[in-house]
């Protein structure tokens, strides 16, 4: 539990809500984390803050950074990295382990790249980052298809996924509209400041504690209520049109 409160306190800084759990039930003790990944002060997630929206595995890789450096402190063992191979991101991994058909991971993993990319050009470099192969022709009446790398490699004849198979929230128009509604949402999001409620006074006092949880519930619930008038706004706007430069 200590080296778990630890890490929780290097990682989140006290400006997180988290669960921590220790469990017994194998023959190794290991801690599980609950994460609310969204930032008391700020409104911002977890992955926005820590990876800038730039390294999607930034975060990841910090964690096991930290989590290495207690287990050392704590005489504990540490699992060394293995070699760099053409192995899976953890990211494909989480997407193996959940059984999700190919048609599934590859709009996951659409989703991933919509979030980190400033455009639809810079969409279309980073899909292979993720993984996915990319046919994009504006020119053509079907101008983008999709396919994840891995299921190439493992089936040499597979064919391209057209966009619009996917869905109609996958076609390259509205790919560019998720881009900037994203964008527009993660920098426009009103800055709330909550009641930090884990602090020793709110502990002790259960009617201090309800009152702080009423006044964040408020804040919240404002900050919301801009949000989503703000939204209202702007999914108005017109479609910004992909191009390729």
């Amino acid at each position: 539990m200590l080296i778990g409160q630890e890490l929780c306190k290097a990682l989140f800084n006290d400006e997180y809500q988290y669960v921590l759990a220790v469990h017994i039930d194998h023959e190794h003790i290991h801690n599980h984390i609950v994460l609310n990944n969204v930032n008391f002060y700020t409104g911002k997630t977890f992955e926005t803050e820590f990876n800038q929206g730039k390294i999607p595995e930034r975060a990841w890789s910090k964690l096991r950074q930290v989590s290495d450096e207690l287990c050392k402190k704590h005489h504990l063992s540490v699992i060394e990295s293995p070699e760099k191979s053409k192995g899976k991101s953890h990211y494909e991994w989480e997407l193996d382990k959940q059984s999700l058909s190919w048609k599934a991971q590859l709009k996951a993993a659409i989703d991933e790249v919509i979030k980190v990319s400033e455009d639809f050009n810079d969409f279309l470099a980073k899909c292979a980052e993720f993984g996915i192969l990319i046919d994009y022709n504006p020119d053509h009446k079907i101008d983008l298809k999709f396919m994840l790398a891995a299921q190439k490699e493992r089936n040499p004849r597979a064919r391209f996924t057209r966009a619009k198979t996917l869905g109609w929230f996958y076609e390259s128009k509205q790919i560019a509209r998720r881009i900037e509604t994203y964008k527009y949402m993660t920098t426009h999001a009103p800055k709330v400041r909550l009641i930090p409620t884990t602090e020793e006074r709110f502990q002790q006092s259960q009617g201090l504690q309800n009152w702080a949880d009423r006044e964040n519930m408020k804040v919240v619930s404002k900050a919301l209520n801009e949000m989503t008038a703000d939204i209202q706004l702007w999914i108005t706007a017109p479609i910004p049109t992909p191009t390729m430069t």
